[in-house]
């Protein structure tokens, strides 16, 4: 297979770089670039001093960077660490990368961590943005893994969150989107209940033998005068012919 071009590769993968002196931080950058391609993101692990020229051109860092005699860097790491730390450097050399970093130390020496946390100022300085907060783990406790485990789960995860794009994830650790809950169907419109029509009052009731309305009058005094012309309808039943409105005498 064709070698790949180092520019290339730090275009399209996450770069995981170590200086190391007694071969810790070596193994921690490399089981971090392990569990990167297991897990579905590209990565490549690197010494530091492979890298100077390289980062320029990187989108996403990692750096695991030990410290060794009065804060010396680590002979894998020196030779970058003497380019970066040129104050003739322009302040855009790494604009556009994003790195985090995790120091190894001990706290039995003056100068803890010194060189990660050194690169971690200086990379800043060059224009790159620390995406993840850095760590120092300590191992003059006999405990570097409180500080380091922590610290790999929570920078990982932001790693391939960040290279597969603004809160996304590896395709293999997606998961599955939740399917939104369907809006409630909107109440039907009620229509109003009409209201009821009072049914008409029958007409009186008359004895049949009143044919007009005089002889009503003169049945019932107590009828108005001239009687309701409503009676008509029954007074005309009772007589059987038409009736005509006769005012009483």
């Amino acid at each position: 297979a064709p070698r790949r071009h180092r520019g290339d590769m730090a275009q399209q993968s996450i770069l995981v770089l170590y200086g190391s002196a007694t071969g810790n931080a070596e193994s921690l950058a490399q089981a971090m670039a392990g569990q990167l391609v297991e897990e579905g993101a590209p990565a490549e692990c690197l010494k530091l001093n492979d890298a100077p020229n390289l980062l320029a051109g990187s989108r996403l860092a990692l750096i695991v960077c030990s410290t060794t005699g009065n804060g010396d860097p680590p002979e894998n790491c020196e030779k970058t660490w003497r380019k970066w730390k040129r104050r003739s450097q322009p302040e855009d050399l790494l604009q556009g990368l994003s790195f985090a970093v995790l120091g190894l130390g001990d706290t039995n020496y003056d100068k803890f961590c010194h060189m990660g946390k050194s690169l971690s100022k200086r990379l800043k300085e060059l224009g790159a943005v620390e995406f993840f907060p850095p760590a120092w783990a300590d191992e003059g406790t006999g405990n570097m893994e409180a500080t380091v485990e922590p610290w790999i789960a929570g920078a990982l995860p932001a790693a391939k969150a960040l290279w597969f794009g603004e809160g996304a994830e590896s395709k293999s650790s997606a998961p599955e989107p939740t399917p939104k809950p369907s809006a409630a169907p909107a109440p039907a419109a009620v229509e109003p209940t009409p209201a009821p029509v009072p049914s008409p009052e029958p007409p009186p009731q008359l004895p049949p033998h009143l044919t007009t309305l005089r002889q009503l009058a003169e049945a019932d005094p107590s009828l108005s005068t001239p009687p309701s012309e409503a009676l008509l309808p029954r007074l005309r039943a009772n007589a059987g012919v038409t009736v005509a409105v006769t005012e009483p005498s």
